[in-house]
């Protein structure tokens, strides 16, 4: 075997040809000349640093998206009794604007007054509820929890 040959074996022996057949190895080996050789198993080592590269890229960007829904979780921290004083106040606030909108229909300026007063009132008597619901026991009807 001449010294170019055995350098082409040896060469392509570790790389990109390992995984070819016996005897298209040895077809390919004896087509391909020392630099084309080196070119093939420098872009075989980088093919393989390439998908190194990309699997650990997916393993960052997977724990990230990971961490930002955890952060999205932990950020809501909405218990019932929260919930429920959402509802109170939401409820509220749909009665005071539908007595607000009355009141943009009443015929009289004591009317609009008066209904304007009632919406005003409704409006606090839920925010005092739901204030009431958020920093008092409800199974036990003491306030802030004593």
């Amino acid at each position: 075997m001449t010294k170019k040959r055995e350098a082409l074996r040896i060469a392509l022996s570790g790389g990109f040809l390992a995984a070819l057949p016996a005897h298209s190895a040895r077809r390919v080996r004896v087509t391909l000349s020392e630099q084309n050789a080196a070119s093939l198993i420098f872009a075989a080592n980088d093919f393989q640093l390439y998908q190194r590269k990309r699997v650990m890229k997916m393993k960052k960007i997977l724990v990230l998206g990971a961490a930002a829904g955890l952060i999205a979780l932990s950020a809501c921290n909405n218990t019932p009794r929260e919930q429920a004083a959402d509802n109170i106040e939401a409820n509220a606030e749909a009665r005071a604007d539908n007595i607000d909108a009355m009141a943009s229909n009443a015929t009289t300026d004591a009317a609009e007054d008066n209904l304007q007063n009632q919406a005003d009132a409704v409006r606090a008597q839920g925010d005092a509820k739901a204030e009431d619901m958020r920093t008092h026991d409800a199974d036990t009807n003491l306030h802030n929890g004593m």
